[in-house]
């Protein structure tokens, strides 16, 4: 094992889980990492104003929604998702 390997090596116990793709990995769950959510509700705001402008359409957020939640369940986010999507209103004409 060369040198810089041995310098990317951390021990830390298995209680503090380990980040993987976008999940924070730990022995009885998975919790969605704080910076995934934060980034998707700051591109669904984007979304919401794109919208509301008649830039964007259903059909262009859709996909990229439906995929986060996909995402998203994946981990115990019931209460997240409830949370996000509840916030963010959708309405043609609002700025």
């Amino acid at each position: 094992m060369t040198l810089y390997h041995l310098r990317m090596t951390h021990i830390t116990p298995v209680c503090f889980g380990i980040d993987l793709l976008g999940y924070r990995v730990l022995p009885d769950h998975r919790r969605l990492r704080n910076d995934n959510g934060h980034r998707f509700v700051r591109k669904l705001r984007r979304f919401a104003a794109g919208y509301a402008e008649g830039r964007l359409n259903r059909d262009d957020i859709d996909p990229s929604v439906q995929s986060w939640i996909g995402h998203a369940k994946q981990a115990n986010t019931l209460g997240l998702r409830t949370k996000i999507f509840s916030a963010i209103v959708f309405q043609r004409g609002r700025t």
